[in-house]
């Protein structure tokens, strides 16, 4: 048989549609947890959607170029 099959432009015949994708678990996880929402993981354990938690205590301050210059010296 050839390789190259070519179909006469004039023929009714159409070509079998394609088949469409099945999405796959995993594809699907993926997407939720960019997304950052909640989710169940492969394993079945529901996974909750990220938050932002509080500050972890950490203050920070606009120190000046004079206040550096004290606290590097001391």
């Amino acid at each position: 048989m050839s390789s190259n099959i070519q179909r006469d432009p004039d023929s009714t015949v159409e070509w079998p549609a394609k088949r469409k994708r099945k999405t796959r678990k995993c594809e699907v996880i993926k997407q939720l947890k960019v997304a950052g929402a909640a989710h169940t993981n492969q394993k079945g354990i529901h996974v909750p959607a990220r938050s932002i938690g509080p500050n972890c205590g950490i203050n920070i301050q606009k120190i000046s170029a004079l206040d550096l210059v004290l606290v590097i010296i001391k």
